[in-house]
């Protein structure tokens, strides 16, 4: 549904107000459709292209959480919220007998490194 703008006028010839409606062909240059408000407010749509952003950087490698996320601009806990979403470009390996999660630029890479390291 497009924007509606209604205008009213007094006549000082008549006890009635007289209302038109029109409605714009276009939208002003500045308005906002959802997509737009979506890419610009909406943490659901705004964390996931960043973080995809920073796997199309990484391309054939991987980094650990701690650099991804700081590549990604994100914060930890937004990290871990979307981590999910992108559950096979994760790779959980051992260091020294903890766990440390990588963050591969590919699912293919992501499979590679699985393989290589028996995870």
């Amino acid at each position: 549904m497009g924007l509606v703008m209604v205008f009213t006028t007094l006549s000082d010839s008549s006890d009635y107000m007289e209302t038109t409606m029109t409605t714009p062909s276009k939208k002003p240059s500045a308005a906002m459709d959802l997509s737009d408000l979506d890419k610009k407010f909406n943490p659901n749509v705004i964390i996931p292209a960043k973080i995809k952003a920073a796997l199309a950087k990484l391309g054939e490698g991987a980094m650990t959480s701690l650099d991804f996320q700081r590549e990604s601009g994100v914060t930890t806990m937004q990290l871990s919220q979307f981590a999910d979403q992108f559950e096979s470009f994760i790779v959980t390996v051992r260091d020294s007998g903890r766990p440390k999660v990588l963050w591969c630029g590919t699912e293919a890479f992501a499979k590679k490194v699985k393989e290589r390291l028996g995870v």
